[in-house]
């Protein structure tokens, strides 16, 4: 009796592990500023919401609740947005568009010191 349960369970996780869904999300190439562009939110990086606001033509704003604000401008290269050109040290970076299996759009933003500094999601 108590092996039929355990092969019941077994045949249960493993057919529902074979249905799940990856949500590993793939790089999708940047080539307009259109496919970025609106008002986003962070999802990790920082313990205060931080809203990013990218313009059609790559200018960006980021705001932290209760804190700093920078403005900006994104270049497209290679594929993805890189940000800090007009600041000195390492405030400099990629921001990689990443789309999951259910068509959930991310940025993620990387340091050139290889260090990912914050997420966001479209609001």
């Amino acid at each position: 009796m108590r092996s039929g349960a355990a092969r019941v369970l077994v045949v249960a996780l493993v057919t529902t592990a074979g249905c799940a869904t990856t949500t590993t999300p793939v790089e999708t190439a940047v080539t307009d500023f259109k496919q970025v562009a609106g008002a986003w939110t962070s999802t990790s990086g920082s313990a205060s919401r931080v809203t990013l606001i990218i313009q059609t033509n790559g200018k960006y704003w980021m705001a932290v609740e209760r804190g700093a604000a920078l403005q900006g401008q994104f270049m497209v290269e290679g594929g993805v947005l890189r940000y800090g050109a007009e600041t000195a040290g390492s405030w400099r970076g990629k921001a990689t568009l990443l789309l999951d299996d259910r068509r959930k759009q991310y940025l993620r933003f990387v340091h050139d010191t290889g260090v990912l500094w914050m997420e966001f999601e479209p609001q």
